[in-house]
């Protein structure tokens, strides 16, 4: 993930990279150490799965702040396919506060998850202008209305490989 705009010029999930080639020297050399690799995405397909949703998972940072992923854990500045966009952390509720069950159990998590489950966001990294329309620009909403907005999520195309 690029978290500058210099960095976003070395990418190599543009098509830019040979990656059949890449995956067979790697596979060439499994055996020898017995390691598993999973393989991100070099290319953006048009399936979107998020690992963290599926699993039915849950992030809490130290001061308690209960996310649904990595990327919305904190706030920072990433640039995807060249765009500049404002990460902000989102929580969910505080798990100091409230029980870790009443927090999954919230509509706006149970809504939020299922719209990410079921792929009703917008595909923003499809979205063929430079810029974007200014609340694309964030991660506080999309044009459909969700919030927070997962729309360019590389995670859930599989271009950054959750642990």
């Amino acid at each position: 993930m690029p978290l500058s705009e210099e960095l976003s010029k070395e990418i190599i999930y543009d098509g830019s990279l040979d990656w059949e080639i890449l995956i067979e020297v790697m596979n060439s050399q499994v055996g020898k150490y017995r390691v598993n690799i999973n393989f991100p995405k070099f290319e953006l397909l048009t399936e979107r799965m998020c690992k963290f949703i599926k699993k039915d998972s849950n992030i809490i940072r130290a001061d308690g702040e209960v996310a649904s992923c990595y990327r919305l854990l904190h706030s920072y500045t990433e640039y995807a396919f060249g765009r500049k966009k404002e990460v902000n952390a989102y929580s969910f509720r505080n798990a100091l506060k409230k029980s870790i069950y009443e927090i999954w159990n919230r509509k706006e998590y149970k809504v939020f998850r299922y719209n990410v489950k079921n792929s009703l966001y917008p595909s923003c990294a499809d979205y063929l202008f430079k810029n974007p329309y200014d609340f694309a620009k964030t991660t506080d909403s999309d044009c459909f209305g969700n919030v927070p907005s997962c729309g360019d999520c590389l995670w859930t195309r599989g271009i950054i490989q959750c642990p």
